[in-house]
C-alpha cells in the first residue's frame, strides 16, 4: 500500500515551498500544512520528537517509513509544514514545534548526498534564508513576506549580539559638559554608543569596552566603576564618545541624584546571545507572556521595549522583536536569537556566593537527607550566573543549587543550608548579602581523644552521654565537620562518623568509650590568638 517517505515528504516541502514563494497564490497551501502540523505537535514533547508517526483516520498512506525523526530526508522536509501558521496549533506552541524542529535538524551532519542535501534544504527553509534569497532574487511574490515567515521561525545561523551593563549614582562635582538635544541623547543608565551625548547635565559619554559606553561625571582609565553590578565589574578605557557637536560647552557645578527609575539597563540572559527568552523554565514559552512587534533592528527592540509598560525584556531575532510582559527566568540555546532582560541593578542585592563542601555537592537542610520542596524553588535552563542572579534579585534567598543541565534551585530555607549531599554535576553555594559578615572560622587543631579512630566522645565518664551536650548535623567528611566546629564559637569538639553524621559538642570532652572503627571523637584545641 501507499507509504509515508522520501517521496511523500518532499510533497511537503513544496507545498511550504509555495506558501513561502507565492502567498498570495497558494490559498489552499494552509489547509494542506494544517493536518501535517497538528499531528507533529502530538509527536513531540521537552523538545524530543516520538520515533514514529501514526496513521491517523482518514489518511491517504497505510503505512510510515520507520526512524522518520532521524532520516532527514523524511524529517527535514516534513517539519517545514511548520513555516506555515497553523489554525490548529496555538502561536507560542508552534514556536516550540520550530524549535525543536530546528534542533532535530542542526544535531545532524551533512555527511551524505541525499540527506545531507535536506539538512541543507530544510535548514534554510525553516530559518528564513530561502525566503531572503527568493526576495533578493525578485523571484515571484516572495517580496514582502518575511514578517510572515520569519516572525514565525527559528534555525540553525547566528547572530552577534552582546550586552554590558553599568549604572551612574550622582554625586556633586565640577565637569566640562557638552550638550545637545536631550531628545536625540541617552539617558544616565542608557548606552550612549550610539548617542554619543546625554541628556543630564553635567554627565559626559564615556566609552567602557567596545560593547558599551555610558553617561558619567568622570572616568579613570583602567578603574573599575564600583556602581557597576558585581558581575560586570571590569576596567573602562573611558574614551570619549562623541567629541564635539554643534552645541554649546559651559562649566557647570550640578549635584544630580539620578532617580532609581532611571536606572533600568537591559543584561543579557545566560550570555544573551543565541538564546531565546522564556518564563520559569526552558520550556515555558506561552504566547500569553509577551506581545510581538515589527523591527528593524535590535536597538529598535529595546527602545519598544523601554517605552511599553511594565516590559521585563526583549527576545530579538531579524525583525521580530517580542516584549516580555512577565519576568524572564530562563532561556534556551536557539541559534540567531538574543534574549535580554530590562531591569533595575539597584534592586540586585550585593554580596559574595560561598562553595559549600566544593564540587560534586547538593544542596540540603538540616541533615544530607533534608531536601523538602519547601526549602526551594526550582527553575531550569538556567546558567550558574544565571541561578546566582535569581538569588539576588530574592530578598529570601539562602544560597542556590547548580547542576551543570541547568537545573537551579533558589534555597529559600530560614534557617540556611546546613548540609549538603555527595552528587556528581551539582554545586551548592551559599549567598552572603553585603553587611552580613560570614563566620570567621576559629584558629587552632583538633587532637585526637585516645587515637580519636574507633572512640566515640563522652562527658565525665564512658557512660555519660546527654544529647544536651551536643548539636546533631551532617558533614560530607571530616574535614567538613571540623570546619562546622570552627565556624561554632562553643565547640569544644566532634565525634564523626563515616556515614556523615557529625556531632558538634559544646562542653568538656572529659572520656569516651571504644566503639567501631566508623567514628572518631576529636578535641577542638583553640589558639590562643585567634
Amino acid at each position: 500500500g501507499a507509504e509515508y517517505g522520501a517521496e511523500a515528504s518532499r510533497g511537503v516541502w513544496r507545498v511550504a515551498l509555495d506558501f513561502l514563494l507565492f502567498p498570495g497564490e497558494a490559498a489552499s497551501a494552509a489547509g494542506f500544512l494544517d493536518p501535517v502540523a497538528a499531528h507533529l505537535e502530538t509527536r513531540e514533547s521537552g523538545g524530543n520528537w516520538a520515533q514514529t508517526l501514526r496513521v491517523d483516520a482518514g489518511c491517504l498512506v497505510e503505512s510510515i517509513h520507520p526512524s522518520w525523526s532521524w532520516n532527514m530526508f523524511m524529517a527535514g522536509p516534513t517539519f517545514t509544514s511548520l513555516v506555515c501558521p497553523s489554525n490548529s496549533v496555538a502561536s507560542g506552541r508552534q514556536q516550540e514545534l520550530i524549535d525543536a524542529a530546528g534542533a532535530q535538524v542542526a544535531s545532524k551532519a551533512i555527511d551524505d548526498y541525499y540527506s545531507g542535501s535536506w539538512v541543507a534544504i530544510s535548514t534554510i527553509t525553516l530559518n528564513g534564508d530561502l525566503l531572503r534569497a527568493a526576495q533578493n532574487s525578485g523571484l515571484g511574490g516572495a517580496t514582502g513576506t518575511t514578517g510572515t515567515t520569519t516572525g514565525s521561525t527559528t534555525g540553525t545561523t547566528t547572530g552577534t549580539t552582546t550586552v554590558s551593563t553599568t549604572t551612574s549614582s550622582g554625586t556633586t562635582t565640577t565637569v566640562a559638559t557638552t550638550t545637545t538635544s536631550a531628545g536625540l541623547c541617552s539617558r544616565t543608565s542608557e548606552d550612549c554608543l550610539a548617542t554619543g551625548c546625554c541628556q543630564d547635565v553635567g554627565y559626559t559619554c564615556y566609552e567602557k569596552d567596545q560593547y558599551w559606553a555610558g553617561c558619567r561625571q568622570s572616568c579613570q582609565p583602567g578603574e573599575v566603576n564600583p556602581t557597576d553590578p558585581i558581575e560586570y565589574r571590569t576596567p573602562w578605557s573611558c574614551t570619549l564618545i562623541g567629541g564635539t557637536t554643534a552645541s554649546t560647552t559651559t562649566m557647570a557645578t550640578t549635584t544630580t541624584t539620578t532617580p532609581m527609575s532611571f536606572q533600568m539597563v537591559f543584561e543579557a540572559v545566560d550570555g544573551g546571545q543565541d538564546r531565546a527568552c522564556r518564563g520559569d523554565s526552558s520550556t515555558d514559552n506561552s504566547d500569553t507572556y509577551y506581545t510581538v512587534v515589527s523591527v528593524t533592528s535590535i536597538e529598535e527592540c529595546k527602545e519598544r521595549c523601554k517605552a511599553a509598560e511594565n516590559c521585563q525584556g526583549v527576545e530579538f531575532k531579524g525583525s521580530r522583536c517580542e516584549l516580555w510582559k512577565r519576568p524572564i527566568l530562563a532561556s534556551k540555546s536557539l541559534g540567531g536569537y538574543t534574549c535580554l532582560r530590562y531591569v533595575d541593578p539597584n534592586k540586585l542585592r550585593a554580596g559574595e556566593f560561598e562553595m559549600v563542601d566544593g564540587e560534586g555537592h547538593a544542596c540540603r537542610g538540616a541533615t544530607p537527607a533534608d531536601n523538602s520542596n519547601n526549602c526551594f524553588h526550582v527553575t531550569t535552563g538556567q546558567s550558574l550566573e544565571g541561578c546566582r542572579r535569581l538569588c539576588r534579585s530574592e530578598a529570601k534567598c539562602v544560597g542556590v543549587e547548580h547542576h551543570e543541565g541547568g537545573r537551579c534551585e533558589i534555597w529559600i530555607r530560614p534557617e540556611g543550608i546546613q548540609a549538603t549531599q555527595a552528587l556528581p554535576g551539582y554545586t551548592c553555594w551559599r549567598f552572603w548579602p553585603d553587611g552580613v559578615t560570614p563566620p570567621k572560622p576559629r584558629e587552632g587543631s583538633f587532637e585526637a581523644v585516645d587515637g580519636a579512630v574507633g572512640r566515640v566522645c563522652r562527658g565525665s565518664s564512658p557512660s555519660d552521654n546527654l544529647p544536651s551536650y551536643f548539636n546533631v548535623t551532617s558533614a560530607s567528611s571530616l574535614d567538613s565537620c571540623e570546619n562546622l566546629c570552627r565556624l561554632a564559637s562553643d565547640c569544644t569538639g566532634l565525634e564523626f562518623h563515616s556515614s556523615g553524621r557529625c556531632e558538634l559538642w559544646h562542653r568538656s570532652i572529659e572520656s569516651f568509650r571504644v566503639s567501631n572503627a566508623d567514628y572518631s571523637c576529636w578535641r577542638f584545641v583553640q589558639s590562643l590568638a585567634s
